[in-house]
């Protein structure tokens, strides 16, 4: 706002120079007035800029925005809860069966950006007799990408039960998402205007399912078996059997009432990344390296159901870190091309430093 408060008042005491042939002294009334009247122009300009800002789909952001969506009957997707499974264990074999509640709550002993998580069981469970361990659901307590861990991390038992030594969950736990960003939702927002929704085409199918949090990509296969039959394919860290059979449901009391509706999940199709870069000079390798292993993450996390794996765009991602002289793609080595209800998915990338010829 300063900017502008000098601006307006520049030209006030400028014009009011052209007119009078005199300055106006900035403790005289005249002067006073106009830095008022400046300040009050410069609290406008700002309102007025941000009104210009916020009317319009491509700039506006936050609650303004999410206004935009509900015009067109989309909403911003909630941030989704971290499940996964831990194996409750003890050294020897149970002497009798030992009960494990539903509601135990279990933490991380590690510290840093897990530590004070808090996960609870979603089941009851059974050690029998004679087993060591027995493996059970659990749920984050707290919203979004937080909840996700490494293996091996959950390893607490808030709530202790008798009988049971240890606790840990063998595999990573990485499906809780944030709430969806604003770039996702304004894209959501103007795909919208591109497909318009009539109730019966694909685009009303593929809107519907990407409105439900935990979904990230969708693909529509019209006459997927044949006449008079809808395939709807989904991915995403909140994709299982719960929200499939909850998709299929409610998509199926909107449809139209010949068809045969068919949700799935898509097939994650692992892919491993190597890349070689140049170091700018000023720029240290460790640090350049972590960036391109972080931007060749996001963009494969961006992999749409059945869309092609292309090492030119990997490159154009690559080049576009700070202290990236230049780049090459080892692997892969040429296109890859999915099947219709496949997604890639990183399953690794390794980052070297490129021979100096």
């Amino acid at each position: 706002m300063e900017e502008n408060f000098e601006g307006f008042l520049a030209q006030m005491q400028q014009s009011y120079e052209k007119l009078a042939g005199m300055q106006a002294d900035d403790a005289s009334d005249i002067g006073i007035r106009f830095k008022i009247l400046a300040e009050q122009l410069a609290i406008f300009s700002e309102e007025l800029a941000q009104v210009r800002k916020q009317s319009f789909v491509q700039t506006a952001d936050g609650e303004y925005l999410e206004m935009h969506a509900q015009q067109r009957g989309i909403y911003r997707k909630e941030a989704t809860f971290a499940k996964g499974s831990v194996t409750f264990s003890r050294s020897s074999a149970a002497v009798s069966d030992i009960e494990i509640p539903s509601g135990v709550y279990l933490t991380c002993s590690s510290f840093g950006g897990t530590a004070g998580l808090r996960f609870v069981t979603t089941e009851a469970a059974t050690l029998k007799q004679g087993q060591t361990s027995v493996a059970v659901s659990v749920q984050c307590q707290t919203a979004g990408s937080i909840g996700n861990l490494a293996a091996g991390v959950l390893d607490v038992m808030i709530t202790p039960v008798q009988g049971i030594t240890a606790v840990k969950n063998p595999n990573p736990i990485s499906s809780g998402e944030d709430a969806e960003s604003d770039e996702s939702l304004r894209q959501r927002l103007l795909d919208s205007y591109h497909n318009i929704v009539n109730g019966t085409n694909s685009a009303f199918y593929y809107h519907m399912a990407m409105q439900y949090p935990g979904v990230s990509s969708v693909k529509i296969l019209p006459r997927v078996n044949g006449v008079n039959t809808v395939g709807i394919v989904l991915y995403g860290s909140g994709v299982d059997d719960q929200l499939i059979q909850k998709v299929k449901t409610e998509i199926g009391q909107l449809k139209e009432i010949n068809v045969d509706l068919t949700v799935e999940k898509a097939s994650a199709k692992s892919t491993a990344v190597s890349i070689q870069i140049a170091v700018g000079e000023g720029y240290s390798y460790a640090d350049v390296s972590a960036i391109c292993e972080d931007a060749v993450e996001e963009y494969l996390k961006k992999q749409k159901i059945g869309q092609p794996l292309y090492p030119a765009l990997l490159v154009r991602e690559i080049l576009n870190c700070e202290g990236v002289a230049n780049c090459k793609v080892v692997s892969p080595s040429a296109d890859l091309y999915p099947l219709e209800k496949e997604v890639f998915v990183l399953s690794g990338c390794t980052v070297s430093q490129m021979e100096r010829q």
